[in-house]
């Protein structure tokens, strides 16, 4: 901004006017207050801006810019009234009708301020559309983790008005996030559409409207009409459906499952209720279904590296591998530990089902200087429940002299705990038998502990899943509703949810007899022509498509969409047909890529056999070449997986060629190897050893697989 502007561009106000006609005459002071506001002097600034508030009304720019940056300072209800008090007098002034929208949402958040943001959605889309792409960005961030598919749709919204190159990128990334986040259930992720209505006389105004608004980001307002439309348009599923999704991207996900189960009970096929119930049954699932609750009870510490070496001599306290270097981070982690039942018995002890204990709590030990004199943080994590607290008494009888005592703090009530807690996350009771963990510690390796895990997912989702009451079965358990009629869409549903909260434990289960013992049928295939437009599908109707049956182009945009989705067993379905037809035939698939990651996918599957056999293909390959770079990257990537089968008899082999080879050409791999061969117990090759000897009885999984007790590794997928 400068008085030296051409004064027949538009104004910097946002007003649409040429600065001759609209803020001329207040431009020289207006450069005063830019360079106020760049030397930090904001209330020097602002007073400016009050000054010529009272000498020029007229000026849109002074209230502009006074709304701005108030809202700097995060004065939000100052900066909504300032622009509330510039409307009276501007009213069509849709910069200002988009600043209100934003002041108001930081000021009271989306629901209260909801009129004033729809009102922006709807007038400022034009003429301010980096305002609103903004605004609908930080809405996205704010409803996250209450409605996963309103922020979806705010992150599109944002995409679609936001011009700054850089800035759209960065929303293309969060949305990428968003769509592969395994926070979310993948049912819930990606893209939903609204369904085409076929419109009866007199109604066709009425829904081009709505679907107009819904386009918009005012849902809620989309929703209202197309509810309004049942009077004329009775027993319409897809009018419910468009109903529940409204409601659901307005972050409604009461009224968005009550719409969502009307579409399920109306719709035109089995496959068509599914969906819309098991959309249902997750939005609502925290409300319907008990939780159990996971806390973090917080302890001030008077040194951390005596805390240290108390809990390094506490029996039933595992220390965990370091993770990656946090040099910048505040608090910084300076140690990690489990919390165990019993103390964990000889890494020679052989495994039986009396002497593997059990992981009560996570400990968490951080450098943080207080206000009051602490220098550390010690934080016990765990389900709320006698468990926790046993972990919580041995931590505070072994730290009591370490811990800080509240009673030094004189509003201290005497009777108050030593600790302060949080709640971290909430646990589904249908899943609390499936949270258990256990800790072998060196004593199996990352092999033998997958196949217990496999064991272990089949027990819970057979026998103690089967037979737990669910309320969204009526109180029944999936067994007793097996054999009713009445039940038969909402139980299919019941078990697509478990899918998707307990992807790890149905890895190994099996669906066919799973779905054979609770009498669900199995779900049509999803047709698909040559004109079906993959990128409008759901994740369930492309995990119901004939894969086999799609041509190539459309068999490419289904493996990243699969890769992005991070569904396992579809990933490997995917994959296994590409590699049927051949790598070269898929456009925009890389081979050596793809033979990394459908290893990765065999490996999270549990098929070890499989995921050395796309690792050897890769390695071979690059080995033809003369690529040091891949070379090493392809050793490297075996080991990984190599080191999780501490009697795999390739290893040796490999793990002195790493040290003998490419260690004596980038001296850094052998202070990378010998930290994690130390760990597993495996003897330092000699730089002229010809092989090496794993020692009898001794190793563990590499710490870059899993921590010990921590369970399996997670999957890598291209964009991770």
């Amino acid at each position: 901004m400068t008085s030296k502007m051409d004064v027949y561009a538009p104004c910097p106000c946002g007003s649409g006017k040429k600065v001759k006609f609209c803020c001329q005459a207040v431009l020289g002071e207006m450069d005063k207050v830019a360079r106020l506001h760049e030397t930090k002097q904001s209330a020097q600034a602002l007073s400016v801006l009050e000054r010529l508030a009272e000498k020029h009304p007229e000026a849109p720019i002074v209230f502009i810019t006074r709304a701005q940056l108030l809202m700097e300072e995060r004065r939000f209800d100052e900066a909504a009234s300032t622009i509330r008090g510039f409307l009276k007098d501007n009213p069509d002034s849709s910069h200002g009708i988009g600043l209100l929208a934003y002041a108001r949402f930081m000021d009271v958040g989306f629901q209260e301020a909801k009129p004033d943001i729809h009102r922006a959605f709807q007038i400022c889309p034009q003429s301010s559309p980096d305002v609103i792409g903004s605004l609908a960005s930080q809405i996205a961030d704010d409803v996250f983790y209450s409605s996963s598919m309103s922020a979806r749709e705010h992150l599109g919204l944002a995409l679609r008005l936001t011009q700054d190159q850089e800035e759209r990128q960065a929303l293309f990334q969060e949305l990428m996030r968003v769509d592969g986040s395994a926070e979310i259930p993948f049912p819930l992720r990606g893209v939903h559409s609204l369904e085409e209505l076929d419109a009866p006389e007199g109604t066709e105004k009425d829904i081009k409207t709505a679907t107009r608004l819904s386009a918009l980001g005012c849902w809620e307002i989309a929703a209202k009409l197309f509810d309004k439309l049942n009077e004329k348009m009775p027993d319409n599923w897809a009018l419910w459906k468009n109903i529940g999704l409204c409601r659901a991207w307005d972050a409604n996900n009461s009224g968005a499952a009550e719409a969502l189960r009307k579409a399920s009970e109306l719709a035109p096929s089995h496959e068509v209720a599914v969906e819309c119930e098991t959309i249902a049954q997750l939005l609502e699932l925290s409300d319907v279904e008990g939780q159990m609750p996971v806390k973090a009870a917080r302890y001030k510490l008077t040194s951390t590296s005596m805390t240290l070496s108390k809990l390094d001599d506490c029996d039933r306290a595992v220390r965990l591998p370091a993770t990656k270097d946090q040099a910048d981070a505040n608090p910084k982690v300076v140690g990690r530990y489990l919390v165990l039942d019993f103390p964990a018995p000889p890494d020679d002890e052989e495994v039986r089902d009396d002497n593997v204990p059990t992981v009560q709590a996570e400990v968490s030990v951080f450098d943080l200087n207080t206000d009051d004199g602490a220098v550390g943080i010690l934080s016990v994590i765990g389900s709320d429940g006698d468990a926790r607290n046993e972990a919580m008494a041995v931590v505070e009888e072994d730290l009591k002299d370490l811990i800080t005592n509240p009673e030094d703090d004189e509003n201290h009530e005497s009777d108050a705990p030593l600790y302060s807690e949080s709640l971290v996350r909430s646990v589904l009771n249908e899943l609390t038998q499936s949270q258990e963990r256990k800790y072998y510690g060196t004593r199996l390796d990352l092999v033998q502990r997958r196949e217990i895990a496999k064991q272990e997912g089949r027990d819970f989702v057979e026998n103690k899943w089967c037979n737990t009451k669910l309320n969204r079965l009526g109180g029944k358990t999936p067994l007793e509703a097996a054999n009713d009629p009445e039940l038969k869409v909402k139980r299919a549903a019941a078990l697509h949810v478990l899918e998707s909260i307990s992807d790890v434990a149905m890895l190994y289960s099996d669906g066919t007899e799973l779905r054979k013992t609770l009498n669900i049928d199995e779900e049509a295939a999803y047709p698909v022509t040559e004109d079906t437009e993959l990128n409008s599908l759901s994740v369930l109707e492309s995990h119901r498509m004939p894969i086999s049956e799609l041509n190539d182009e459309q068999l490419g945009h289904i493996v990243h969409r699969a890769l992005l989705i991070r569904h396992v067993p579809f990933a490997y379905k995917v994959l296994t047909e590409v590699s049927k037809r051949g790598v070269d035939r898929i456009q925009g698939i890389d081979t050596s890529m793809f033979q990394w990651t459908i290893a990765q996918v065999c490996r999270e599957l549990g098929h070890h056999d499989e995921a050395l056999k796309w690792l050897k293909e890769g390695r071979d390959e690059v080995e033809k070449g003369d690529n040091f770079e891949e070379k090493f990257q392809w050793a490297m990537r075996e080991f990984q997986f190599r080191i999780e089968n501490r009697s795999d008899p390739a290893l040796p082999e490999l793990i002195d060629h790493l040290w003998n080879f490419y260690g004596t050409k980038m001296p850094g791999i052998r202070d990378a190897l010998e930290p994690a061969l130390k760990e597993l117990g495996i003897a330092i090759p000699g730089e002229t050893a010809s092989g090496l000897v794993l020692p009898d009885g001794s190793g563990a999984p590499a710490a870059a697989a899993a921590a010990p007790g921590e369970g399996d590794s997670k999957l890598w997928l291209p964009g991770q």
